[in-house]
């Protein structure tokens, strides 16, 4: 019988050493897979992201993200576009333990530290609070049809109820002035509770339009 080397020698176009290997559940050893065209990394160790939801804003007082956060992942990602319905409205996240029933409001809930910059000045301006009733998606921004606010909120600790949550936010919107302006900024969740939901709404008004997914990064 030939031996799996002196197979691959004639077999056109091969490449590799080692054994061969079947169709079902074959264990390959450092391959190069090249760019597959598919493929499903649920069971593959090391950081990875997986869609877990989404919601879009149509005139929405909120979005409410329940019934979605787990101790399946360690991180979760919020990142989306939003337009508010109001000119010059923020854009605001708060938590809940209790899967939306209620959500984390307190006037000293939230910690924030970081900066602002705009295209209309080279000031970097400090964005610091020791308490607040939210946190940060977005500052200011207009409610133009060609207006928004983008964001990438990642949220650590959700599931780890000996710690306060943290947060970090990068951000930048077209603020009703007509400027862009970018944040910077990290927060704190000022609790020890484990969270299980997070809503996004506008400091003034509804948020117009936009989508906004979540995320959940996991090791393995």
């Amino acid at each position: 019988m030939a031996t799996n080397n002196s197979l691959n020698v004639g077999l056109s176009g091969s490449t590799g050493t080692g054994s061969f290997v079947g169709s079902t559940s074959p264990e390959l050893v450092t391959p190069d897979l090249g760019t597959p065209a598919s493929g499903v990394l649920t069971n593959c160790t090391g950081y990875y992201a997986t869609l877990v939801g989404s919601a879009t804003a149509s005139s929405s007082a909120s979005l409410d993200f329940t019934s979605l956060i787990s101790s399946t992942y360690d991180i979760y990602i919020l990142t989306g576009t939003l337009r508010p319905a109001t000119d010059g409205s923020a854009l605001y996240f708060r938590t809940s333990s209790n899967n939306g029933s209620t959500w984390d409001n307190g006037a000293t809930d939230y910690k924030t530290s970081g900066v602002l910059t705009t295209s209309g000045s080279a000031t970097v301006t400090g964005n610091t609070s020791t308490g607040r009733t939210e946190g940060f998606v977005g500052g200011s921004t207009g409610n133009d049809a060609t207006e928004s606010g983008v964001f990438t909120l990642t949220c650590h600790n959700f599931n780890r109820a000996a710690m306060y949550k943290l947060f970090t936010l990068q951000s930048a919107n077209f603020a009703a002035s007509g400027e862009v302006a970018f944040f910077n900024i990290s927060f704190t969740r000022q609790s020890a509770s484990v969270v299980n939901a997070v809503q996004i709404f506008a400091s003034s008004g509804n948020l117009a339009s936009g989508t906004v997914y979540l995320y959940g990064l996991k090791k393995s």
